[in-house]
Parts: C-alpha cells; sequence; structure tokens
C-alpha cells in the first residue's frame, strides 16, 4: 500500500505535535517540509523524515504530496 504524502509548510508547534503522531502511523509519511527560516525546515526533517524546501511552490509541487 502507498502512503499518504504530506507537505509541511511552517515548522512551528503545531506542526511538531501533528508530525509526532503521523510518524507512529504506517498510512502517512511526510515528504515536504518548507519554513520562512530555511534551518528550521531542516531541523524539521531530521526528525521527521521529509525534504525541506527553499521556496514554498517547490514544496508543494512535490510529486509524492497527494492532493
Amino acid at each position: 500500500m502507498n502512503k499518504f504524502g504530506l507537505a509541511f509548510i511552517g515548522c512551528g508547534s503545531i506542526a511538531y505535535t501533528t508530525a509526532r503522531e503521523l510518524v507512529k502511523s504506517n498510512d502517512n509519511e511526510i515528504v515536504a517540509v518548507w519554513n520562512w527560516t530555511y534551518y528550521k525546515a531542516e531541523k524539521f526533517v531530521k526528525k521527521f523524515g521529509g525534504k525541506a524546501y527553499k521556496s514554498l511552490e517547490d514544496a508543494l509541487n512535490d510529486e509524492r504530496c497527494r492532493w
């Protein structure tokens, strides 16, 4: 079964809380992460997976995201 690919826009406290629960699921995966401050996106990716993007448009256009 294919996992549902999610893009995280922003890496604040709500994103961290949500990501902690999502990584427990076998049905979902974080595939794209964007934040105004790029190093915060990189930090988020190291903890939860996915790919950090410098551009919001690129994050939303990641082919693994499902809309």
